[in-house]
Protein backbone atom coordinates (compact mmCIF):
# COMPACT_ATOMS: atom_id res chain seq x y z
CA UNK A 1 0.00 0.00 0.00
CA UNK A 2 1.40 3.37 -0.70
CA UNK A 3 1.17 5.56 2.15
CA UNK A 4 1.25 9.65 1.22
CA UNK A 5 3.99 10.75 3.75
CA UNK A 6 3.39 14.54 3.80
CA UNK A 7 -0.07 13.66 5.25
CA UNK A 8 0.97 11.71 7.82
CA UNK A 9 3.81 14.20 8.75
CA UNK A 10 1.54 16.80 9.01
CA UNK A 11 -0.45 15.26 11.74
CA UNK A 12 2.17 12.49 13.62
CA UNK A 13 5.82 13.27 13.70
CA UNK A 14 6.50 10.28 15.32
CA UNK A 15 6.12 7.11 12.68
CA UNK A 16 7.80 4.46 15.25
CA UNK A 17 6.60 0.96 14.71
CA UNK A 18 4.66 1.07 11.63
CA UNK A 19 6.16 -1.39 9.48
CA UNK A 20 6.69 1.40 6.96
CA UNK A 21 9.00 -0.03 3.74
CA UNK A 22 10.99 0.92 0.60
CA UNK A 23 12.89 4.18 0.67
CA UNK A 24 12.61 7.09 2.83
CA UNK A 25 11.32 10.15 0.30
CA UNK A 26 13.69 12.38 -0.61
CA UNK A 27 10.75 14.84 -0.01
CA UNK A 28 11.57 14.32 3.19
CA UNK A 29 13.83 17.58 3.20
CA UNK A 30 10.70 19.73 2.08
CA UNK A 31 9.18 19.63 5.98
CA UNK A 32 11.81 22.11 6.98
CA UNK A 33 10.09 23.17 9.71
CA UNK A 34 9.99 19.73 11.09
CA UNK A 35 11.31 19.61 14.57
CA UNK A 36 11.10 16.17 15.61
CA UNK A 37 11.25 13.09 13.25
CA UNK A 38 11.00 9.57 14.79
CA UNK A 39 10.83 6.54 12.23
CA UNK A 40 12.66 3.77 13.88
CA UNK A 41 11.35 0.40 14.02
CA UNK A 42 10.18 0.03 10.28
CA UNK A 43 11.22 -1.40 7.53
CA UNK A 44 12.87 1.79 5.34
CA UNK A 45 15.87 0.80 2.92
CA UNK A 46 17.81 2.03 0.42
CA UNK A 47 20.03 5.30 1.19
CA UNK A 48 19.05 7.77 4.07
CA UNK A 49 18.56 10.80 1.31
CA UNK A 50 20.71 14.22 1.44
CA UNK A 51 17.49 16.20 1.36
CA UNK A 52 17.36 15.29 5.17
CA UNK A 53 20.03 18.03 5.69
CA UNK A 54 16.96 20.66 4.84
CA UNK A 55 15.83 19.88 8.06
CA UNK A 56 17.18 22.99 10.01
CA UNK A 57 15.20 23.01 12.58
CA UNK A 58 15.45 19.55 13.31
CA UNK A 59 16.26 19.28 17.31
CA UNK A 60 15.75 15.46 17.69
CA UNK A 61 16.16 12.56 15.17
CA UNK A 62 15.50 8.67 15.18
CA UNK A 63 15.67 6.32 12.34
CA UNK A 64 17.64 3.34 14.15
CA UNK A 65 16.40 -0.55 13.49
CA UNK A 66 15.53 -0.16 10.14
CA UNK A 67 16.84 -1.02 6.96
CA UNK A 68 18.97 1.44 5.65
CA UNK A 69 22.07 0.57 3.76
CA UNK A 70 25.23 3.02 2.87
CA UNK A 71 26.84 5.79 5.05
CA UNK A 72 25.18 9.01 6.81
CA UNK A 73 24.94 11.49 4.07
CA UNK A 74 27.28 14.21 4.85
CA UNK A 75 23.89 16.47 5.15
CA UNK A 76 23.44 15.52 8.18
CA UNK A 77 26.12 18.36 9.04
CA UNK A 78 23.59 20.93 8.12
CA UNK A 79 21.57 20.10 11.35
CA UNK A 80 22.70 22.29 13.68
CA UNK A 81 19.70 22.46 16.14
CA UNK A 82 19.81 18.74 16.55
CA UNK A 83 20.28 17.62 20.20
CA UNK A 84 19.90 14.04 19.88
CA UNK A 85 20.62 11.41 16.95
Amino acid sequence: MMIDFRIILNVCRTLDINYFTGPLPAFIGDLSRLQELSISHNAFSGTIPKEIGNLKDLKFLSFGTNNFSGTFPPELGNLIKLEQL
